[in-house]
């Protein structure tokens, strides 16, 4: 039987949003001769990747998985990305994310966020996992991050599936959440 550690995997993501914040602030710190401020976004950016994996694989093996960690997780991404694809527009950091790009990424990161904090808000909740999909899109994006951090020179081939992966798990997403809508707008009928 598991160890109990009472609110671990819940840790790990708390630690992916320290990771997330450090990265920024190496964004923004980041000149050309301060070189080394990229490589520890690089190293903070493999950090937090690692923590997203390991965050529901500890809730799962410890048996605390919990509708909170799923917010929480999610969340965590949605920081990461919005904060990530923004911050590697503006700053120049020998390459940058096109705008096309970042608007996919963002537009979806507020447009389904928003309508689950809408849910919440509401108190509606919405017991949907991660398609296979949408764990591939996060994969993808983290992938991004990292492939213009490192200048990677075939980073655009990447955004260019990443971006369509955006585009087909945020629509399962908003799907979802106007499913949760009606079923939750039916139930209220009933009453």
């Amino acid at each position: 039987m598991p160890m109990r550690l009472p609110g671990l995997a819940n840790l790990i993501t708390g630690a992916r949003l320290v990771f997330i914040f450090l990265a920024a602030l190496c964004i923004i710190a980041y000149t050309p001769d301060r070189d080394y401020y990229r490589w520890a976004a690089v190293a903070l950016v493999v950090g937090a990747i690692v923590s997203d994996i390991l965050d529901g694989k500890v809730a799962r093996w410890l048996k605390q998985e919990s509708y909170i960690g799923r917010l929480m997780d999610a969340a965590a991404d949605a920081v990461g990305f919005t904060l990530g694809f923004v911050f590697l527009y503006f700053f120049d950091l020998g390459m940058r994310f096109p705008l096309w790009f970042v608007i996919v990424v963002v537009g979806r990161e507020l447009a389904v966020y928003g309508l689950f904090l809408a849910l919440v808000i509401r108190k509606r909740r919405i017991e949907k996992r991660p398609s296979a999909i949408a764990k591939w899109n996060t994969l993808l994006l983290a992938l991004c991050i990292l492939a213009l951090l490192l200048r990677f020179d075939y980073s655009w081939a990447l955004w260019v599936v990443a971006a369509a992966t955006t585009l087909i798990s945020g629509a399962e997403n908003v799907r979802a959440a106007i499913d949760a809508i009606r079923v939750n707008n039916a139930s209220e009928a009933c009453i």
